[in-house]
């Protein structure tokens, strides 16, 4: 019976990005990564035709999307926050550069009196190898700080196709100090293994529960792909193992997980692209076997 409004994680968004600029902490662009990548994704569908103004973690599989509502601010404000994104890849001052955001684009920003151009190429955020292209109009002195978000638990870094050994961490980045100079190439790969999550404990609805997390993404079960299996009774525990494929027709380009519970297969999906499929039942808490 959660109500996560769209526009209450579109507000989560935008008061994340501006407590990480005063700050310089990316504390603050982890919880705008998970609320971007699956509280505002899910409020739109993936043919961008329908919405959800309230988005439960729960469904009887009797909440849809709509085309509209009588009160529309969701629909208006999440087709604005989408195009938005770019701005809140990098943030900048006169001597560094952050890199909040994993994406494909270029950018190029002023850092200094001089212009940089950076170019990521990634599959991020189903895989977490991210390729980062420095281009220098002259030799510049900056830092590139590196998000290493805190889901991660491992990671490796790389400049010029030497890694550094031993990577410090400042306030959730990576500072990469050095001279740069035209076209150089930097590696980032976060390890991203699926994660079994619990709840806050002062949210009593979810003792017992466990989300399943990967990456930035949030996943769910669908009643479409757990036929087989008593809804009422699926279960998951520490032993789990988890599978990843890929996704198919509706959900080509994505990463679905799959595991065993009870002799069965038991296949979870990104949460944002739920109820895109037919109409079923749905859960992001799964009861879980201590």
């Amino acid at each position: 019976s959660a109500y996560c409004e769209t526009c209450a994680s579109i507000g989560m968004v935008l008061w994340n990005n501006r407590m990480n600029l005063f700050s310089k902490d990316a504390k603050y662009i982890d919880v705008m990564e998970r609320s971007l990548y699956n509280g505002v994704l899910t409020g739109v569908a993936l043919d961008g035709k329908t919405f959800f103004y309230v988005n439960p973690l729960e469904s009887e599989g009797d909440h849809h999307r709509q085309p509209w509502y009588d009160c529309a601010c969701c629909p208006p404000n999440v087709s604005r926050l989408i195009p938005s994104v770019g701005s809140y890849i990098y943030a900048a001052n006169n001597e560094e550069i952050f890199v909040n955001l994993y994406l494909n684009n270029e950018a190029s920003i002023d850092v200094g009196n001089n212009q940089i151009t950076l170019k990521q190429s990634t599959g991020y955020p189903w895989d977490g190898k991210i390729e980062i292209y420095v281009q220098a109009e002259t030799k510049s002195d900056f830092d590139l700080n590196l998000r290493i978000p805190g889901w991660c638990g491992e990671f490796e870094v790389a400049v010029g196709g030497k890694e550094i050994s031993r990577p410090i961490l400042e306030n959730g980045y990576v500072k990469v100090k050095r001279t740069w100079a035209d076209n150089e190439k930097v590696i980032l790969d976060l390890s991203m293994p699926v994660k079994i999550v619990a709840s806050d404990p002062k949210v009593e609805a979810n003792i017992g529960k466990r989300a399943i997390q990967r990456g930035p993404l949030v996943y769910c079960v669908e009643e479409i792909d757990n036929k087989m299996n008593n809804w009422d009774d699926i279960t998951i525990s520490s032993e789990n193992k988890f599978t990843i494929s890929p996704g198919k027709e509706e959900l080509d380009g994505m990463r679905i997980l799959e595991t065993e519970s009870e002799g069965q297969t038991l296949t979870f999906v990104p949460y944002f692209a739920w109820d895109n499929r037919t109409p079923g039942k749905m859960k992001v808490w799964i009861d879980y076997d201590e």
